[in-house]
């Protein structure tokens, strides 16, 4: 009597494919809805920049074309910039928020990535499983058991990343210090 039959390790592998498949498609979808929130508080701020002169009282000392100048700079070019170019507290404090944010967003694709890696490897050795399910069959009973328990423990271990990874991320926050919004909101109305 055979433990298992021949179409087992193509059940198997099948199955994992089709599971990373879901999970990179939740990650992905969860990624997405993440990253809206960041994008929303750096429009927030490039309008609160765009904002004419004559609302706010001793707002520039800058010209609104900065967002077009600040925009494409990376992180470290847009410090080298705001410390060299503007003069005002309160653009400097505005600009410096932009940064956070997008500090923020470079930490939250940052911890994508080793979930993504795992997931990646689980569907490169699922689709290798797949293809080679009759041999893994053929090799016996102990070495088909094996390779299933070892590609079960794999797969545990990229649900719990890709679960860690949506944890962690819940912790950001577009607007750690609410002050600077609130001040945005309060002089657009003057």
């Amino acid at each position: 009597m055979e433990l298992f039959s021949n179409s087992t390790s193509l059940y198997f592998f099948s199955a994992i494919l089709q599971a990373n498949a879901a999970i990179i498609a939740i990650v992905g979808v969860f990624g997405i809805f993440k990253i809206q929130p960041f994008q929303s508080g750096i429009e927030t701020i490039k309008f609160s920049l765009s904002m004419e002169r004559g609302i706010t009282t001793g707002f520039w000392d800058v010209d609104p074309s900065i967002i077009s100048i600040f925009n494409p700079l990376n992180i470290e070019e847009k410090y080298k910039f705001m410390n060299e170019k503007v003069r005002s507290s309160v653009a400097r404090e505005i600009l410096e928020n932009w940064i956070n944010v997008e500090k923020d967003i470079l930490t939250f694709k940052t911890t994508l990535i080793n979930p993504i890696l795992l997931i990646s490897i689980g569907i490169v050795l699922g689709a290798f499983g797949l293809i080679l399910a009759n041999t893994i069959h053929n090799l016996g009973a102990i070495v088909e058991f094996l390779v299933l328990l070892i590609g079960s423990l794999f797969q545990c271990l990229i649900v719990y990343a890709a679960l860690v990874l949506m944890f962690d991320a819940l912790e950001l926050e577009v607007f750690k210090d609410n002050k600077l919004q609130n001040w945005i909101i309060r002089n657009r109305n003057k």
